[in-house]
């Protein structure tokens, strides 16, 4: 697996996205978001990728349970679900 050439650090996150890093770390305690590790093991690391899913889990929040959410997170290239 070829390894990003950018990752961001959850401040990053939070500022590039808008999502407060309550739901960010609520979003990755559940498996929805997995980021990579730093080397130094305890560190979250976002690629675009991950940028990509949060905003789209920002603008369909509230619309899918979080069974779902975590079934879609299960396919990373997975079609995004029709909404509701």
């Amino acid at each position: 697996m070829e390894q990003p050439s950018v990752a961001y650090l959850t401040a990053d996150v939070v500022a590039r996205t808008g999502i407060s890093e309550s739901y960010l770390a609520f979003l990755v305690r559940e498996g929805i978001v997995r980021p990579l590790k730093h080397r130094n093991g305890w560190m979250n690391l976002f690629t675009e990728g991950h940028l990509t899913r949060i905003e789209w889990i920002l603008d369909n929040r509230g619309r899918f349970r979080l069974d779902e959410l975590r079934t879609i997170a299960g396919d990373p290239m997975s079609a995004q679900p029709a909404a509701r």
